[in-house]
């Protein structure tokens, strides 16, 4: 369990949406190989996003997504969406 921050992007024209946790740690520039072959193998077990590092600052984020089909989400809907990402982030 940790301090995580939430980003959450709409594309309504596109009828997409995504939430980042942006978790509270970095990769340091030596070990950003090994972070993204552990992303890769901890992605290929989640079922429900993915992780993301970025490669010029060791940023961490588990991102969930989805399609809208156009309809307005409902609290529940974009509460379990949020609490589904949060929950796969801190399982790892």
């Amino acid at each position: 369990n940790c301090d995580v921050r939430g980003e959450l992007h709409i594309f309504e024209d596109r009828d997409f949406l995504f939430f980042d946790a942006i978790l509270p740690l970095r990769v340091a520039p030596e070990r950003r190989a090994d972070a993204a072959e552990f992303f890769a193998l901890a992605n290929y077990y989640v079922t429900f996003g993915h992780f993301l590092a970025d490669p010029e600052d060791g940023e961490v984020r588990y991102r969930t997504a989805m399609h809208t089909d156009g309809r307005a989400l409902s609290e529940s809907t974009l509460q379990h969406l949020l609490e589904g990402n949060f929950y796969q982030a801190d399982a790892f």
